[in-house]
């Protein structure tokens, strides 16, 4: 990856926001450039002082050399000569802007300018004490003049006195400074690119630790992180990986877990419809043919004059026990859902129920009426149209009922609402009965959705694989 490349990813928000690559290279970026705008600032202020003092030095070397020069032929009153050194020390030092010399009295013997000596050149400046040398900066148009005073004998024959410009050291200085941001450019590109290379090869698991998390975020355990160096990283890699292979473990132990309940409660609900099944028939049979028979019975006794009365109550009694026995037989296993299926099983079980609480009620069914369902898959929903409309009867205080039955598709839908007094499926409320739908649903990998509101009934919203 090029390092353009690679610094968009960094920077992406959307992956890894500020990455922490890009934070160590702009950290390590900025610890470069404040040591170079350090050692700027320190050459700036260093450099001008210590080259100032070697250009005292030199203007002072200069001058003495002149007044060595100039001796003889001040002693020996001869200007010309004295004129031409000194304008040959001006064209060998490109820095001396002047020199020119005193003699004992203080009077001008000799100068290099050309338009003119400038008196006030001896008044700018306090001359040293009687015998000593020194220099001394004076400021001009040009800038600051290092003006240097030598003694010709120890002063007995005059003076001599050398400026020199800080043109050349100012120029050299810039120079210098170029020097150190040009290196300080260098130092920053090169700390951006041993950077890169260092932080890359560190930080190069960093993104495969971040895809890993996200798969195992969305439920794959089988990812794993190459361990790579016995570093820090290599041991999070390690701990990442036994934590995932601890969580497969776990998901394994919960997977059997769920299958042996699952397993469990299919063979209970299964126990529990053949139970009903056998006490369905034995009621119907044994109690409803033995009811039959006393209420034929009774009507023999009340074709008699004696005891017509009671053996009309009686008899009466007996037919209303044996219809509550037969609709108990119904309740407990219709034999009309094992013959002629799921729609005729609710069509009758809703009319019953219609009339036995007083609530108007409705079956509409979309598709082929005549297809029959998976028997498990038949009895699920059957359970849960009798739980659901139970619940109708008990808490909703509803007016009407519908029920839509939609058998097209793939997936089998079932909607059972009511116009009653509803609930907030957000409260933390379970009751039984929906917790006993959701658990047959789960056994055919069907799912339940509920909306209802205090003032808007209930609608119950279930869909199962036609399997």
């Amino acid at each position: 990856m090029s390092g353009r490349r690679w610094l968009a990813a960094a920077l992406r928000p959307d992956t890894y926001g500020f990455g922490i690559r890009a934070k160590l290279i702009t950290l390590l970026l900025a610890l470069t450039a404040a040591l170079g705008l350090v050692s700027i600032l320190h050459l700036r202020v260093t450099l001008p002082q210590v080259l100032g003092e070697e250009l005292d030095k030199r203007a002072l070397s200069v001058a003495r050399d002149v007044a060595l020069r100039v001796t003889d032929p001040l002693l020996t009153a001869n200007p010309l000569e004295v004129r031409e050194i000194l304008a040959d020390t001006q064209a060998t030092n490109p820095d001396v802007r002047y020199a020119f010399v005193l003699d004992s009295r203080g009077a001008l013997v000799a100068h290099t300018f050309t338009g003119g000596f400038p008196r006030d050149l001896l008044t700018q400046r306090p001359l040293p004490p009687p015998g000593e040398e020194d220099v001394r900066w004076l400021r001009s148009e040009e800038g600051v003049i290092h003006d240097a005073v030598a003694l010709i004998v120890d002063g007995l024959a005059g003076q001599v006195r050398v400026g020199l410009s800080q043109q050349h050291l100012m120029a050299t200085l810039r120079a210098v400074e170029r020097g150190q941001i040009l290196t300080l450019v260098l130092a920053c590109l090169l700390a951006v690119l041993v950077g890169y290379l260092v932080i890359w090869t560190v930080t190069a698991r960093v993104p495969q630790l971040v895809r890993a998390t996200q798969a195992v975020g969305r439920g794959d355990l089988t990812v794993r992180v190459a361990p790579g160096p016995t570093d820090e990283f290599g041991r999070l890699a390690e701990a990442f990986n036994q934590m995932v292979r601890d969580l497969a473990r776990a998901r394994e132990v919960v997977a059997q877990k769920e299958a042996a309940r699952r397993a469990l409660l299919q063979k209970v609900l299964s126990a529990q419809e053949e139970e009903r099944g056998r006490i369905s028939r034995e009621l119907h049979d044994e109690v409803g043919q033995a009811l039959t028979g006393l209420i034929v019975g009774l009507r023999l006794l009340e074709e008699g004059d004696e005891g017509r009365g009671q053996a009309a109550y009686l008899r009466n009694l007996a037919a209303e026990t044996l219809e509550s026995v037969r609709r108990l037989s119904r309740d407990l296993r219709p034999a009309v859902l094992d013959d002629m299926g799921l729609v005729a099983a609710l069509r009758r079980y809703a009319d019953d129920f219609a009339r036995r609480h007083g609530i108007s009620g409705s079956v509409q069914v979309v598709g082929d009426e005549s297809a029959r369902l998976p028997a498990p898959l038949e009895t699920t929903l059957y359970r849960v149209t009798q739980e659901a409309l139970t619940n109708v009867a008990r808490h909703s205080q509803a007016r009407h009922f519908g029920i839509v039955l939609d058998l097209r598709g793939a997936q089998v839908q079932l909607v059972i609402e009511d116009d009653g007094r509803g609930f907030d499926p957000s409260a933390p409320r379970v009751g039984v009965g929906l917790t006993g739908i959701a658990e047959r649903l789960a056994l055919v990998n069907g799912r339940m959705t509920i909306e209802s509101s205090p003032s808007g009934g209930t609608a119950l919203f279930v869909s199962v694989p036609r399997g």
